[in-house]
């Protein structure tokens, strides 16, 4: 009985370390099938944000298809833009199916122009007058059309061209080119992000020399483009424009000004009522995915405007 009842304490351990062993197997395999899982709901995740995605995109870019044919139908109605037509109404959140989108059409013509200052002094001096303002010194000016012009000669003390750039670390040089977007001033010799955030609502980039349309530009924005122009008499000039938009140049002149302000001279400084580029702002939702995109439209004559880039932002 003795050597039975020794007999059976070994067998009794090796069922306990089979179901200890067995309790294991059981815990790594729930484990491993946890881990399938949790990676197989994430890969399902995955394809789904990048489905979100790409449907926010196509939404995104339905909205830009929108802004393209309520300009090309404006143009068919007159070549006069102002602030009273329906590409100008900003577009609320409208349900699409799984998602909304929301977007406005700005005139990129109502603002100064910095690709301008190359050639044209009339833009030289109201940078200036901005950057006065603003607080800010007018070497910005020199620095920026240093950087927009082909040559390598400084504007003066206050310019800075690729020998300048070189001295710095990183070394790079002077673009001697157009800017292509606004960001493109950090590298602009005194434009910090500080400096940049002051003219952003009185600037933009536009790929040509263009005019400034006097029936969509702020009261700010004419008094800086306007020389010897107040802010009060800007404002004026807003408001006879609310009246009655500006038919043509003759009708601006002779409306725009009064006994007290027809001493401005605007022979030299590019003016219109007519714009040509547009910049389109969207946001698409769609299930849970947010997508902000802008586009830069031109349109010239009656056709759909083309569009000149589009970024995701």
């Amino acid at each position: 009985m003795h050597y039975a009842h020794n007999q059976c304490r070994p067998m009794k351990q090796q069922r306990g370390v089979a179901v200890i062993a067995a309790m294991l197997l059981a815990a790594l395999t729930t484990i491993v099938v946890g881990q399938l899982v949790w990676q197989q709901q994430l890969l399902i995740s995955e394809l789904e944000n990048q489905q979100n995605a790409t449907q926010a995109n196509l939404i995104a870019d339905a909205a830009i298809q929108w802004a393209r044919a309520i300009l090309a139908e404006d143009a068919l109605s007159s070549n006069i833009d102002h602030n009273q037509e329906v590409w100008a109404t900003k577009l609320p959140n409208i349900p699409t199916e799984g998602g909304k989108i929301s977007g406005q059409i700005i005139d990129q013509q109502q603002f100064l122009n910095l690709n301008n200052l190359v050639n044209d002094n009339s833009a030289q001096a109201a940078l200036n007058r901005l950057l006065a303002s603003l607080r800010l010194s007018n070497s910005l000016t020199y620095t920026l059309m240093d950087w927009l012009d082909t040559d390598d000669i400084s504007n003066g003390a206050d310019g800075a061209e690729s020998n300048y750039y070189r001295s710095l670390t990183p070394a790079y040089q002077a673009a001697n080119q157009l800017l292509t977007e606004p960001g493109n001033l950090i590298r602009v010799k005194g434009y910090d992000q500080a400096a940049i955030n002051k003219i952003a609502p009185f600037t933009t980039v536009l790929p040509k020399n263009t005019e400034l349309n006097v029936n969509t530009a702020s009261a700010e924005v004419l008094s800086i483009m306007l020389p010897d122009t107040s802010l009060d008499v800007a404002q004026g000039i807003v408001s006879a424009r609310n009246i009655a938009f500006f038919k043509d140049l003759n009708d601006f002149k002779t409306r725009a000004f009064t006994s007290e302000n027809n001493n401005i001279d605007t022979t030299n400084i590019n003016l219109s009522v007519e714009t040509h580029y547009f910049l389109v702002n969207c946001n698409a939702q769609f299930e849970r995915t947010n997508l902000n995109a802008t586009a830069l439209l031109y349109r010239d004559g009656k056709g759909w405007p083309t569009v000149v880039w589009k970024r995701n932002l």
